[in-house]
């Protein structure tokens, strides 16, 4: 690959550990945040439920809305949106602006995430798509084996808002990076909510919703409290936690490199396995 395709490439793989960072940070630092707001375990993890609903039902229309500008346009507004969020979170005084900071950023995670494998296999040739479409899956995992501990000990040591303060940071810069970077790409049509009973008619990407839908399920179900449950019913210390959660994320990067090594071999028996 050039430079020309490289470095918009290397943009979206930060993007996608930052957004990654940023969605599981609350989990790594629920106790602390309970403390600073006196409230229960149980009543910050709302905001992770709140944060995952907003998600769901944005998603589509946000979606549907963007569709209408450039992927450039998109993805900056995104990374704008994003930074705006983390400074609302760092700043909050109370818990109900925690959560407001925390559905600004969940706007542009549901963009984000609807966006960023369609601009990464469009970003290089078709010879290169796997690799793209991995560099996004490493950056996720990343998030998971350096980000999210990162986070968590910056957190313990001189609090979370500096945490979600850091993080919009380097959105703005990334922001500032990719407006340098990032191509002209344009997308390849607006979508209407007319149109959503035809994909509802495909078989195939009915399956994928499932699967997608189950694997999500599973995923967040066991991971939302996981912070405080290896804590309280593990009895593990704080050092222990955070290396548990980085062997998770360098589970992600095995997946990765299984992902650009063997899917193109042959994809239905790489999804069966």
């Amino acid at each position: 690959m050039n430079k020309k395709q490289w470095m918009p490439l290397l943009g979206m793989t930060i993007a996608a550990f930052i957004f990654n960072t940023s969605e599981f940070m609350p989990i790594g630092l629920l106790t602390d945040i309970a403390q600073t707001f006196s409230i229960t375990q149980t009543q910050a993890g709302t905001m992770i439920t709140i944060y995952s609903w907003a998600v769901m039902l944005l998603s589509l229309p946000l979606m549907i809305l963007a569709s209408k500008y450039n992927y450039k346009k998109i993805l900056l507004t995104t990374l704008f949106l994003f930074g705006l969020g983390q400074v609302i979170s760092a700043i909050s005084m109370n818990f109900f602006i925690l959560i407001v900071g925390r559905l600004v950023v969940a706007c542009a995670h549901a963009i984000f995430w609807s966006i960023a494998s369609v601009i990464a296999v469009r970003l290089v040739n078709e010879e290169k798509r796997e690799f793209a479409m991995s560099m996004i899956v490493t950056g996720t995992s990343v998030a998971m084996i350096a980000g999210l501990p990162l986070g968590r000990m910056i957190g313990l040591l001189i609090g979370w808002r500096i945490t979600f303060l850091i993080v919009g940071i380097i959105s703005i810069l990334l922001l500032f990076f990719q407006s340098i970077y990032f191509p002209k790409l344009n997308s390849n049509a607006a979508f209407s909510l007319n149109e959503l009973p035809q994909l509802l008619k495909n078989k195939q990407l009915i399956t994928i919703y499932g699967i997608s839908l189950l694997f999500a399920s599973a995923y967040y179900t066991a991971y939302s409290y996981i912070e405080p449950f290896l804590s309280q019913v593990a009895n593990l210390s704080n050092n222990t936690i955070t290396l548990v959660l980085s062997l998770f994320g360098v589970a992600g990067i095995g997946g990765s490199i299984l992902f650009s090594n063997f899917y193109n071999k042959n994809r239905k028996r790489f999804i069966w396995v």
